[in-house]
C-alpha cells in the first residue's frame, strides 16, 4: 500500500489509520476500537471516518482519518517500540510536500523569466522598427525577433553559425528557394545591425543594452 499525505479542505495534512496500522502491522479492526476510546477525550481532537480501497482487488474498508499529532499519538498506543516508523514517515511525507511546492515556485519563476524574455524582446523589436508605422514594418520581423531571442539566449553568435543552427527552423525554413535562406539572414542581421540593435566585431555578432 502507498503512503500519502492528504490534505484536507483546511489545509491540514492527514494520514489514515490504516496507513498507520499497515506500517505497524497491527491489525487494523483491534486499532479502530482503541481510536474510538481514544477519540471520547477532549484532548485527542475530532476525527472523521472514510472508505478507503485496501487491496488489488478493489475491497474497501472504514478507517479513521487522522492528523500528525493524533498519529502520532494512536502510534505509541498501538506499539511504543515502532513509534519511530511514524514520526521517519511523517518526515519524509513533509520534505516530499516540500519538494513538491519547490518546484511549484521553481515552475512560477521560470514562467515569470519567459514573460520578462518575451516582453525584452519586444522593446527591442519595437527600437529596431520605431521609424515605421504599422503599414511600413518590415516583413522581416518574425525573423529579426528570432535572431534577437537566439542572442539573448546564447550572448554571441556568428552569422555562419547561426545559419548552421537556424536554416531549418521557422521561420527561416519557410523562405524559397531554399538557397535564400543564408542571404535573408544576413539581410537581417544587416539590418539590426544599421538600426543599432546588435554590434558586429569581426564575426561576433552581440546584442546592445537597451538604455
Amino acid at each position: 500500500m502507498s503512503f500519502a499525505l492528504t490534505t484536507t479542505g483546511g489545509n491540514a495534512q492527514t494520514m489514515t489509520l490504516k496507513e498507520i496500522t499497515d506500517l505497524l502491522d497491527v491489525r487494523h479492526d483491534k486499532a479502530m476500537l482503541k481510536v474510538a476510546a481514544m477519540a471520547e477525550s477532549p484532548d485527542f481532537g475530532t476525527v472523521s471516518i472514510l472508505d478507503i480501497v485496501y487491496n488489488d482487488k478493489g475491497q474497501t474498508t472504514k478507517t479513521y482519518q487522522l492528523n500528525k499529532r493524533q498519529s502520532i499519538a494512536v502510534s505509541a498506543r498501538l506499539n511504543t517500540s515502532l513509534l519511530m516508523r511514524i514520526v521517519d514517515r511523517w518526515q519524509e511525507l513533509e520534505e516530499q510536500q516540500y519538494s513538491l511546492a519547490s518546484a511549484a515556485i521553481n515552475a512560477v519563476a521560470s514562467l515569470r523569466a519567459s514573460m520578462a524574455n518575451a516582453e525584452e524582446v519586444a522593446s527591442r523589436l519595437e527600437r529596431a522598427f520605431s521609424h515605421c508605422t504599422p503599414a511600413q514594418l518590415p516583413p522581416q520581423d518574425e525573423r529579426a525577433a528570432d535572431v534577437i531571442k537566439y542572442l539573448m539566449k546564447h550572448k554571441e553568435m556568428t552569422a555562419r553559425h547561426f545559419q548552421q543552427t537556424k536554416s531549418k527552423a521557422k521561420p527561416w525554413a519557410l523562405i524559397r528557394p531554399k538557397s535564400a535562406i543564408g542571404q535573408v539572414m544576413r539581410e537581417t542581421i544587416a539590418e539590426l545591425e544599421q538600426r543599432g540593435v546588435i554590434t558586429r566585431i569581426g564575426s561576433n555578432i552581440t546584442l546592445n543594452t537597451i538604455h
